[in-house]
C-alpha cells in the first residue's frame, strides 16, 4: 500500500497484486508512552499522523518491507537519527536492516511490501547520523519515511507494538515512540496472499496499549 500525501493510493508497482490488508486508525486514541524514570523525552520528532494505527499485512515466508512510519521535525533544529527499531517484536520476526527513505523518496510513505527488494522504497539512506532537517525548510514538509527489511521463515502471525526512534538534538538524547501496531500473517506459498479463504489475519494486540518498551 502506498501512500502519497496522507491519503491511501493503489501502488504504481504492485502490477495488479492485491493484499488484504487493515489500516485502522482510532481518531480518539491519544499518545499512549510508557516512559521509565530516567529515559529520553520525545524532543521534536513526531508522527505525521494522530493516535493509534495498525497496520495487517498477508506475507510469505522470507523478506519483506514495512515502512508506514514517517517521521516530521517539529523543532527548529536539525535532528540527528542514531537508531530506529521495533518494539517488541514477536520471536521469529527479524529485523534484517533499518533505512531511512529521504525527502526525495518517490511515495510519501508505503505501508508494507511483499518482497525486498522493492522499487516502492527509493531514497534510501543509512540510519546512524542521518540529518532530519526541520518541516519548516523547503522540501522536508513531509519528513522522512522509516524503512524495515523484516525476515519470517515460518508460517503464522507476527506482531510488534510500535516503533522506537532514537536520536540527539545539539547533543541531546532524545526517543520519541510512533503508536504504530503491526501484524504480520504468514502463509505457506501456495496459500494467497490477499487472505481469501484463510480467515481474518486480525487486528494488531497493540493497539490502544500503553507502550511497554522492553529495551526502554
Amino acid at each position: 500500500m502506498t501512500i502519497e500525501d496522507g491519503r491511501a493510493k493503489p501502488s504504481l508497482l504492485r502490477r495488479g497484486l492485491v493484499a488484504a490488508a487493515a489500516l485502522v486508525i482510532v481518531g480518539t486514541a491519544a499518545w499512549w508512552l510508557l516512559f521509565r524514570d530516567g529515559s529520553p523525552s520525545p524532543g521534536p520528532l513526531a508522527p505525521d499522523e494522530s493516535g493509534s494505527i495498525g497496520i495487517t499485512a498477508w506475507e510469505h515466508p522470507g523478506d519483506f518491507g514495512f515502512g508506514h512510519p514517517i517521521v516530521v521535525n517539529t523543532g527548529d533544529k536539525p535532528a540527528i537519527l542514531k537508531r530506529i527499531r521495533l518494539v517488541a517484536p514477536s520471536a521469529g520476526l527479524e529485523v534484517i536492516a533499518a533505512q531511512v527513505a529521504g525527502s526525495k523518496r518517490t511515495f510519501s510513505g508505503t505501508s508494507y511490501t511483499h518482497e525486498w527488494p522493492s522499487k516502492e522504497f527509493d531514497d534510501l539512506y543509512p540510519v546512524a547520523g542521518f540529518t532530519v532537517a526541520p518541516a519548516s525548510r523547503r522540501g522536508w514538509k513531509r519528513g522522512v519515511e522509516l524503512v524495515f527489511r523484516l525476515r519470517a521463515k515460518q508460517i503464522g502471525n507476527y506482531e510488534a507494538d510500535a516503533v522506537a526512534v532514537e536520536y540527539t538534538v545539539d547533543g541531546t538524547e532524545y526517543r520519541t515512540y510512533l503508536p504504530i501496531a503491526t501484524r504480520f500473517c504468514v502463509v505457506p506459498p501456495s496459500a494467497p496472499i490477499n487472505g481469501e479463504g484463510d480467515g481474518d489475519c486480525g487486528v494488531p494486540s497493540g493497539m490502544n496499549k500503553p507502550i511497554d518498551d522492553p529495551e526502554a
